[in-house]
C-alpha cells in the first residue's frame, strides 16, 4: 500500500496555494480582531501596494511564482511557549531523571525574503498562533511572548490557527525552498516537519568548529561580523531571522574569499576570538538595524 500511495503522491502531487502568501488571512480575523492597528511600514516602497500581516508584507505574484518554481529562499525562525513543564523524579542517590520532557507549541513563526532586490530581508510571514490551552511557561525573555499575545479576544496581534501556521511551512518546504536559520533542526523538530537537507542552510552548523563543541549563538555571531547588538533584553523571530540571513551572506563572502581555509582562517578565528573575551560581548552595543 505504502508503494501505491508515495506512486501517486509523485504522479499527483499536492501542495498548498501560494495564496496564503499572497493575500495572507485567517479564519479567526472577523470574530477576533487584534486589538491595535496593524504597525506602518515604513520599508521600500515596493511594499507599500502589498497587504500586511502584523510585520509581515505578502509575496508579491512574481515572488509567488519564483516560490512555485522553486527558485525562492528565505531566513527563517519560530519561537515557542511552554505548555507543559517537565517532570522529574528523584532517585534513591538523590539525582534526578526527567520522566517526561516539556511539551512545547509554536507560539510565533516568521521568515524573510533572501532573494535580492529592494524587498530583500523583508519578512512575509509573521504569524502569532492562538492557542486555548493554559501555557505554563511564556518563556518571554526567549520567545519575547507575552500574556495575552496568543490569546483569542485579547491580543494585540493578528492570530492565525496552528494548522494555518504550518500549512506556511509546509508550502516553503514543499516548494524547494531553501531555508536560512540557526538552529533549525528544534524548530523542525518542535514544528513536526522534516525538512530535506539540502533546502536547508544553518549557520549554528555552518560555522561548528570540528575541534570544539561548543555551539555559536547567533547573538555571539551577528556581534562577530557586524559589532551590533541582537535579542537585547527579548528574542523576535522578525530580529532573529534579519539576523540570520546577515550572518549567512557573511559566511558566503568568507567562505568565497577563503576557499578551502575556511575552518582554519575563519571559524578558527571566531572560536579564538570567543575565548578571548570568555564568550561575553560588551555591555554597550549599537542595536541591530
Amino acid at each position: 500500500l505504502a508503494t501505491v500511495v508515495d506512486a501517486v503522491v509523485a504522479r499527483h502531487p499536492y501542495k498548498f496555494s501560494t495564496h496564503i502568501l499572497t493575500a495572507p488571512s485567517s479564519s479567526l480575523d472577523q470574530a477576533f480582531p487584534p486589538l491595535r492597528a496593524a504597525p506602518k511600514h515604513d520599508g521600500p516602497a515596493a511594499a507599500a501596494r502589498l497587504p500586511k500581516r502584523n510585520e509581515a508584507v505578502a509575496l508579491s505574484s512574481d515572488e509567488a511564482a519564483m516560490l512555485e518554481r522553486g527558485d525562492f529562499a528565505c531566513a527563517l525562525d519560530a519561537e515557542f511557549v511552554v505548555l507543559e513543564e517537565a517532570e522529574t523524579e528523584e532517585s534513591s542517590d538523590g539525582t534526578y531523571h526527567v520522566r517526561r520532557p516539556p511539551v512545547y507549541t509554536m507560539a510565533r513563526l516568521s521568515a524573510v525574503r533572501a532573494n535580492g532586490g529592494p524587498l530583500h530581508g523583508v519578512p512575509f510571514i509573521d504569524d502569532y498562533v492562538a492557542t486555548t490551552r493554559v501555557v505554563a511557561d511564556l518563556v518571554t525573555q526567549f520567545s519575547g511572548i507575552h500574556i495575552g499575545d496568543l490569546t483569542l479576544g485579547i491580543s494585540a496581534h493578528q492570530l492565525s490557527t496552528m494548522k494555518e501556521a504550518y500549512r506556511k511551512l509546509r508550502l516553503l518546504v514543499d516548494s524547494g525552498c531553501t531555508i536560512i536559520g540557526h538552529g533549525l533542526a528544534r524548530d523542525f523538530r518542535v514544528s513536526n516537519i522534516t525538512v530535506p537537507a539540502a533546502q536547508v542552510r544553518d549557520t549554528m552548523l555552518l560555522f561548528q568548529s570540528s575541534a570544539n563543541p561548543r555551539a555559536l549563538s547567533l547573538r555571539f555571531l551577528y556581534w562577530y561580523f557586524y559589532k551590533k547588538a541582537i535579542q537585547s533584553g527579548e528574542h523576535s523571530s522578525v530580529e532573529d531571522s534579519q539576523a540570520t540571513l546577515k550572518v549567512y551572506e557573511s559566511y558566503l563572502q568568507a567562505k568565497d574569499e577563503s576557499g578551502d581555509r575556511f575552518a582554519k582562517d575563519v571559524v578558527d578565528a571566531i572560536y579564538a576570538a570567543g575565548e578571548r573575551m570568555s564568550w561575553q560581548l560588551p555591555d554597550s552595543l549599537p542595536a541591530h538595524d
